[in-house]
């Protein structure tokens, strides 16, 4: 006989991560094992800026903002998720910048009228 673990609640990780989505909270959810869900960081990702959104008691949405780095070296507690948490992991502007600008780079070298199609 197989028993499957029916649960109603669950979390939202978005952002700059590998599958962002909508995953059921399972057993005891801390917040690496949320980011390892849905597949890690992406490629432009800030890790030290991951912020958790949850409601409280007073139904009022609260923010709390994390280093996930160091989390991993144990300088800071993994913290507990909880149903309905949202996730955001933001975008490193830096790399961000670079990466448009590379590709500008590339698609210019590629299509040189871009020059005059550029607003």
């Amino acid at each position: 006989m197989f028993i499957k673990e029916f649960t109603t609640e669950r979390i939202t990780v978005e952002g700059a991560v590998a599958k962002p989505g909508i995953f059921p909270l399972t057993g005891q959810m801390t917040l690496l094992r949320a980011l390892a869900l849905a597949g890690g960081f992406g490629p432009i990702a800030n890790s030290s800026e991951v912020m958790l959104f949850r409601n409280n008691e007073a139904r009022a949405r609260e923010v709390s903002v994390y280093d996930v780095d160091k989390i991993r070296s144990g300088q800071n507690e993994d913290p507990l998720i909880k149903g309905d948490d949202l996730i955001v992991v933001q975008r490193d502007s830096t790399r961000r910048v670079l990466r448009d600008s590379l590709l500008r780079d590339i698609i210019d070298s590629i299509n040189p009228f871009t020059v005059f199609t550029r607003p």
